[in-house]
């Protein structure tokens, strides 16, 4: 057996003594076998020790980098129900919109997260860190239509574990102290009442995902009375979750999804009933009030064409759709659509904005004095059209021959100008 004397001898003393004593190599390796897997089952929080590290790398990068890694890590509602692009629900995590919302996470992933760590083990941990991710990510998503940034959700998912389980160990009745549980719950409140009066902008459903995931997780670990209904609960959170990433009608973004699927497959139908359903939740919404009016435009429903731009206007105004609803106004085949007079005021609100560079838009200003019966004026600022530099367009010199035959433009308005 070697001595303690033996550290003190000469390397080559020591690995003469080792070579004759096989047992001590062997006792050796089995040092550092114990030691990695002690690593390994949490003794030392390495998952809990990269967690904060990769949230202080990733979010320097999102914030000074010219690339910054947000932008493949963090997906939105969209590209998660369009392209499948799941991996943001986890990566968006990492991403926190600035220091106090990085210090503050990480000072709580790491405050819990390396007790749960070691109560766990690493590899347990890790899955716990996955699930709850997701979860936290999945609840936010469902209910906002974005899944948020930063690790809060898997924070309140951690003291979630700890506190339905705190009456089974004193380390986690230690950490959990009177101020830290008036604290996390004090501050989840507080989330809502600031999201709820506009002071800012907080993925309180992650929060709360995170929490309820936890309770249920941590409820679902230990033998006890409950244990087979919280596993039970678990398991139907769990087939939600994952039916959320393909079935979500009440949000729009999923609405949205579906309509630009039903698109690229050419139906229209499908596409128009997912548009019509965002509309009515959200009479705003620029996306969608684009890609529906020319749908409907080319169904020649002029009057429908009609409102749906007088919407996006108000969403945003500016010369393309601008000129797109004088055009209509101007030149639609239906004369209840028709009106001259407004159409003028906003070509010439179009062409203001636009500095009168613009040839099709002042085409369409010509078109709105001919509708009022104005031809004057309309060859007028069709001449002007034509000498702007530029593309010209063969059919410019058609709507100058109508005007100075005195007949207004009238066909079918396309989709776009």
């Amino acid at each position: 057996m070697p001595t303690p004397e033996d550290s003190q001898l000469p390397d080559p003393a020591r690995d003469q003594l080792s070579s004759a004593n096989p047992d001590l190599e062997e006792h050796q390796a089995t040092k550092k076998v114990l030691h990695v897997w002690s690593l390994l089952e949490g003794r030392f929080p390495l998952v809990c020790l990269l967690l904060v590290i990769a949230s202080v790398a990733v979010t320097i990068s999102a914030h000074l980098l010219p690339d910054p890694t947000y932008t493949w890590l963090y997906t939105n509602g969209g590209e998660i129900w369009i392209a499948r692009k799941w991996w943001g629900l986890l990566g968006s995590a990492f991403i926190h919109s600035g220091v106090m919302h990085l210090v503050f996470n990480c000072y709580w992933i790491w405050l819990l997260g390396r007790l749960l760590e070691r109560e766990l083990g690493s590899f347990r941990f890790l899955l716990l860190f996955l699930g709850t991710a997701a979860f936290s990510s999945i609840a936010e998503l469902a209910i906002a239509g974005q899944p948020g940034v930063g690790m809060s959700g898997v924070a309140y998912a951690f003291f979630g574990f700890l506190l339905v389980n705190q009456s089974r160990h004193p380390d986690f009745r230690r950490v959990l102290s009177g101020n830290t549980r008036l604290l996390m719950i004090g501050w989840l409140v507080a989330c809502f009442a600031l999201t709820y009066t506009k002071v800012l902008n907080i993925a309180n459903f992650a929060h709360l995902g995170g929490l309820v995931s936890g309770l249920l997780v941590g409820a679902a670990w230990y033998p006890h009375r409950f244990q087979k209904q919280a596993r039970a609960a678990c398991l139907v959170l769990g087939v939600a979750a994952l039916a959320v990433l393909f079935w979500a009608p009440w949000q729009p973004a999923w609405q949205a999804a579906h309509a630009y699927r039903a698109l690229i497959d050419k139906d229209e139908a499908t596409a128009l009933l997912a548009l019509e359903k965002i509309r009515a939740k959200d009479p705003a919404n620029v996306w969608a009030l684009s890609l529906e009016i020319p749908l409907r435009l080319a169904r020649g429903e002029y009057a429908l064409t009609r409102d749906l731009l007088n919407q996006l206007i108000s969403a945003q105004e500016n010369p393309s759709n601008l000129n797109h609803l004088a055009w209509i106004l101007a030149t639609c085949p239906e004369p209840e659509v028709r009106d001259g007079a407004r159409a003028i005021k906003l070509a010439r609100r179009a062409c203001d904005l636009d500095g009168w560079k613009t040839a099709a838009i002042i085409d369409t200003l010509a078109a709105a004095y001919a509708e009022t019966g104005d031809f004057i004026e309309a060859e007028k600022q069709m001449i002007k059209a034509m000498e702007t530099p530029g593309e010209k367009s063969p059919i410019y010199q058609a709507h100058l021959d109508l005007f100075r035959a005195h007949k207004p433009v009238r066909e079918h308005p396309p989709s776009a100008r």
